[in-house]
Formats: C-alpha cells, structure tokens, sequence
C-alpha cells in the first residue's frame, strides 16, 4: 500500500512542461515505469496521432521506451473509452498537440479519482503557450518546470524556448505552429535561451 501512495495520486493531474531537449519525455517514463511493477494497477500511455512515428515512448536521453496507444490529437475525448474500472493513471506525452478539448478531458478524469501525468512543450516556436498548455495549467496540481541548455555555441544559459531554423535563419512569425515532415521547406530545431531565441516578424 505504500508504494501505491507514492505512485498513484488519486485525481491528481501531474505535468512536466518545457522546451525541447528538457527532459519531459524522459521525466514521463521515469515517473510511470515502475507501474509496471505494482499488482492490481492498470495504466496507460498515449500519444498524439501527429507526433507519432511507432507506438513507444522513448526518451532522447535513453534506450528506454513503453508501449502507447495513439489518439488522434483532434479527438482527445477517446481517451474516455479507454478507461476501465480498474485504470488508476494516465500517461500523455506531447500532450500541446491535443486540441484544447483535452483539457475537459483531464478535467473528467480527475473527476473520476485518475491519476494523470502528462508531458508537454510550453511554447510553440514563437514563444506563445502551445496549444492548450495555457488552459493546463489552470487545472495542474503539481507542475515540474524542465529546461535544457542553450543550444548556441558558446552560450550555455538555461534553455527556456524552442527554436525553428528554416535554412539556417529562425522561423517567420506567421509560419505554421506545426510543420509535418515533408512539408515545406526543411527545418531545424534547436532549445534556446531567452537571449539567443528570435522570431522573424518583419
């Protein structure tokens, strides 16, 4: 019983928020593997259909990877039909690119005694709250600010923002929020500190 207490919060709605290259994913999978662990405990991992590219939650920062289920990130209400009466957590990674229904979602969720930790960018390449991120953080119980470090040479200061390079120069304001693989011209993605991350509005 004490180890249930310590991993599962009951209607708790956990996140880790940050820039790119910060951890979250990594944050996610250490906070929910031992789960694997625990006797009469049913989880669960999803993902936005956008994001996706194999059904596993890896990290960048280790070989280590769990099984998701894939949602589209138009329709996070389906998440609903997946809980049984025995799910005590839920798991979302790269919860931004979820519409903002997502978070009624996470609201009913906690309504019904579930546990939710979940992983996120904060800004978008602009520097603006992603998606429903914002509307989020109105509802998190315990939030875990992450940051990597500045990705320009030299620099070194806490990375804060994500960058979007199109052939080498930041990204114009009025560009896209996401760009799907293919599409477009090719981009680059770096974390940025707040002195060193640029937005071409001109």
């Amino acid at each position: 019983m004490n180890m249930h207490h310590q991993l599962i919060k009951t209607g708790i709605f956990e996140l880790y928020y940050g820039a790119m290259k910060s951890g979250k994913s990594k944050a996610l999978i250490n906070r929910v593997e031992q789960l694997r662990f625990l006797e009469g405990v049913e989880f669960f991992i999803v993902q936005p259909r956008i994001n996706t590219r194999e059904t596993k939650l890896k990290s960048r920062f280790s070989e280590m990877s769990l099984p998701t289920i894939v949602i589209d990130e138009k329709e996070p209400a389906k998440i609903l039909d997946k809980v049984t009466e025995k799910t005590k957590l839920i798991a979302i990674d790269e919860i931004q690119f979820f519409d903002e229904t997502i978070v009624d979602v996470i609201y009913q969720l906690q309504l019904k005694g579930i546990n939710v930790v979940a992983a996120g960018l904060n800004t978008d390449f602009r520097g603006e709250p992603f998606g429903p991120m914002a509307k989020l953080m109105t509802l998190v119980d315990e939030p875990y600010s992450l940051a990597g470090v500045c990705d320009v040479d030299g620099c070194n200061r806490r990375g804060t923002r994500t960058q979007r390079l199109i052939g080498g120069k930041p990204a114009h304001y009025d560009e896209p929020i996401v760009l799907i693989d293919g599409t477009g011209a090719k981009e680059e993605y770096q974390t940025r500190c707040l002195l060193h991350h640029k937005v071409l509005k001109d």
